[in-house]
């Protein structure tokens, strides 16, 4: 988190050692799945991080009365921002348990053509908080030639938090 007063000076805040904790953590995690595959058509289903996996975080914000300078503005707007409910302060992160079904359907005999979507079956939040569950449909092209490219067309939309949606 920069403060506002110091946007300007963002590149020499984050090169800054006076940003505070630093963490680092490792963990790992599990998934799981399932294709069931034809001549035109697969089906599948993904769980991943089964074991949902817990790391730290750096404390933001909190006590900022031992800070000075670009780290206190920094405290100060974290504290800011908890206490307008933009984020809240946690020193763990944990990555949910996520599934997504997806499928693929063969529009042509020759498998150029390939209609395919998937779906996360529950919103989860990212380390930053932020919300998403996706649900995607494409249409895409394979090439029978090394020298003309594949292509693919689809969408893309976050139908929880954000609910942004891209053309791909």
């Amino acid at each position: 988190v920069i403060g506002v007063n110091n946007i300007n000076d963002a590149n020499d805040v984050l090169t800054d050692g006076d940003l505070g904790e630093e963490v680092s953590s490792t963990e790992i995690g599990v998934d799981v799945g399932a294709t069931w595959v034809t001549d035109r058509y697969t089906a599948g289903l993904v769980i991943k991080n089964i074991n949902e996996p817990e790391f730290d975080l750096p404390t933001l914000g909190g006590d900022c009365s031992s800070l000075a300078g670009s780290a206190l503005d920094s405290c100060n707007a974290a504290n800011t921002l908890v206490g307008g409910g933009q984020f809240a302060l946690s020193d763990t992160y944990t990555a949910e348990a996520q599934a997504t079904i997806d499928t693929s359907y063969m529009i042509s005999a020759d498998g150029r053509f390939a209609l395919n979507a998937s779906y996360d079956m529950s919103s989860i939040q990212d380390p930053l908080g932020d919300e998403y569950q996706w649900a995607n449909v494409g249409l895409s092209y394979a090439a029978d030639s090394s020298w003309i490219p594949g292509a693919r067309i689809g969408l893309r939309t976050n139908i929880a938090g954000s609910e942004l949606s891209y053309i791909t």
